[in-house]
């Protein structure tokens, strides 16, 4: 009975306090921009070193090397896990053409191809450098860089997200009017480890819980306990709807 007693104020302690060690111990990790150089009001080149400047600070996962691995027509990225095509074409289409186009590729034995999202094409460019916005000894063929490309992220309104390859700004553009490149993605992981994660001791049989976020936009959580039985599973599921709804507003 008092073991019992003891699991029901456990889990109380869990729910009710679990938010603040969230906002409190949660991180996430996103990669470097690529920017290495800081300029002045005018667009000069200056010295990095105390501006605050992205090229100053430097922060964020550092790329893997190397950056991309070419598999025929194919290249993944190794810092996202993201598959994309190699020599993306340069026809224009408007939306709904852009997804019919890459739903319905077929490359390197996969069917699966899709849109990115704004997210994932953002991924690719490199903040550093300019037409195309690409790190540098990409192995990508064909880029457009003279005008936008369609990601499959939609707005509350006619319009979708699109990406300029020329220097990886992001604007948005009418489904049914605007005419941009295609550049198809196959399903991979968005960041190579983008978590919050909070871990703290509780007594009894409870000894330490964490919660893995999956990358967004579909992100998962999980409880995970370090040597202990776990919460049950309705308790788990409650604080599952809570928390991504706390960490969709973090990131």
């Amino acid at each position: 009975m008092l073991k019992t007693k003891q699991v029901i104020l456990m889990t109380a302690i869990f729910i009710l306090f679990l938010p603040v060690f969230v906002l409190a111990a949660g991180t996430v990790d996103l990669p470097k921009t690529g920017q290495t150089t800081c300029y002045d009001w005018y667009g000069a080149v200056i010295a990095c070193s105390g501006t605050g400047q992205d090229g100053d600070v430097q922060a964020g996962v550092a790329w893997p090397s190397p950056r991309f691995t070419v598999n025929g027509d194919c290249v993944t990225d190794n810092l996202t896990g993201l598959m994309w095509v190699r020599s993306p074409d340069s026809v224009s289409r408007i939306w709904q053409q852009a997804l019919d186009y890459a739903n319905s590729l077929s490359l390197c034995g996969y069917t699966d191809w899709r849109l990115p999202n704004r997210k994932e094409l953002h991924s690719l460019t490199d903040f550093s450098r300019s037409n195309p916005a690409l790190p540098s000894g990409h192995p990508f063929l064909n880029v457009q860089s003279d005008f936008y490309y369609w990601s499959s992220t939609s707005g509350p309104s006619s319009d979708a997200c699109i990406v300029d390859m020329m220097d990886g700004g992001m604007s948005s553009g009418g489904k049914s009017n605007g005419s941009y490149y295609v550049w198809p993605v196959l399903s991979g992981q968005f960041c190579p480890h983008t978590s919050v994660i909070p871990t703290f001791a509780l007594p009894t049989d409870y000894t330490a819980y964490s919660v893995q976020i999956e990358p967004l936009p579909d992100f998962d959580i999980r409880l995970q306990n370090q040597g202990a039985a776990m919460l049950p599973s309705e308790n788990q599921n409650q604080r599952i709807t809570t928390l991504k709804s706390q960490v969709g507003e973090m990131m």
